[in-house]
């Protein structure tokens, strides 16, 4: 599944996580994205806390996905939470394709 016409730079996509256990888990995102959107900002984070900030790149079309892109690294707390993305800037009518976000856990890292 890709979210894609992401043409409204106020919107922003969320998920539902309920862990049993808090940690520290390494985001990945994967997005298509023209020339004409380089530059678009984006926030990738825990509602209420911390933020991830990236900067689109040219991936060619927006049916042309990058690679999984590492962001850094958000402590996620035991329970509910939600994960949000959302559009900071954009350069062009519209923000992204976006195909995923990806969080592994740290301790899996080698």
């Amino acid at each position: 599944m890709i979210i894609g016409d992401w043409t409204d730079k106020n919107a922003f996509v969320t998920w539902d996580l309920v862990l049993p256990a808090g940690g520290t888990y390494a985001v990945e995102i994967r997005y298509g994205c023209p020339e004409e959107s380089l530059g678009s900002r984006y926030g990738v984070g825990i509602e209420g806390a911390d933020e991830l900030r990236g900067q689109m790149w040219n991936t060619g079309s927006w049916t042309s996905l990058s690679p999984w892109l590492p962001l850094g690294r958000l402590r996620i707390p035991a329970g509910r939470s939600r994960l949000v993305v959302r559009a900071i800037e954009s350069t062009s009518a519209a923000v992204m394709n976006l195909s995923g976000i990806r969080l592994v856990p740290v301790e899996l890292i080698a």
